[in-house]
């Protein structure tokens, strides 16, 4: 508005903290029990048809680390088969730097589900179901908005309870997890594609269990053993 007495409405601030939310991976703790990504598959078996299909996509996510938009935007030339090898193009990626990165026999299953017999330009994901709206054309096509849908639905009925668990929850999977098993943070910055090893190392800093028992020696303070039956 032109008028100088007319001012923005204040937003207020969210109520959670954005940054924790950001770094929310699929929950496991064998001992207790907790298996949250096979819980989201096993109700996506339930619900059966395209939730299948979203399942093979968050599966993805989760071998790959590659953002929703990288897999979406996959031409059958970006996949080798013989050399199990993903090059991602500078023009699709959030720090515009290319990267190939190396698939396993899982992957390469699923990467063959969606490629079929197609090669070359055309896109890598197409759906095996038919199109609910005939502006879709002969398939079913996967985008951001649906991928979210769908997401939401298998999460309901797998009884999770958290806004802060979306797809990219996981890319954030495939980080956690690589940290975890002690790759360093330098190699991973270049496998998903960070511009800046800050935002790998926020990973590590925010998760007490990519803490090591070294780390934790800290905690054993001489002035412990002087305490007794408390």
């Amino acid at each position: 508005s032109g008028d100088p007495s007319k001012s923005p409405p204040k937003i207020s601030k969210l109520s959670y903290d954005l940054a924790e939310s950001h770094h929310r991976g699929f929950f496991f703790d064998l001992e207790a029990g907790v298996n949250e990504e096979k819980d989201f598959y096993d109700a996506a078996k339930i619900l059966g048809g395209k939730y299948l299909e979203l399942a093979k996509l968050v599966r993805f996510g989760v071998k790959s680390g590659m953002r929703i938009n990288e897999i979406l935007t996959l031409l059958c030339r970006d996949i080798n088969l013989t050399r199990n090898t993903i090059n991602i193009s500078g023009t699709k990626t959030k720090n515009h730097e290319r990267r190939t990165l190396k698939f396993d026999a899982e992957l390469k299953a699923i990467i063959k589900y969606f490629m079929g017999n197609r090669v070359g330009k055309h896109t890598l994901i197409q759906s095996k179901y038919p199109a609910y709206n005939k502006r879709d054309g002969e398939f079913h096509i996967w985008n951001n908005s649906k991928i979210d849908r769908y997401f939401a639905t298998v999460k309901a009925h797998a009884g999770i309870d958290d806004d802060d668990l979306t797809f990219h929850s996981s890319r954030n999977t495939f980080i956690l997890r690589g940290l975890e098993e002690g790759i360093k943070p330098h190699i991973m910055m270049r496998l998903v594609g960070h511009k800046n090893i800050e935002t790998t190392m926020g990973y590590v800093s925010k998760q007490l269990r990519l803490v090591s028992d070294k780390d934790l020696e800290a905690y054993k303070h001489p002035a412990d053993a002087t305490i007794v039956g408390v």
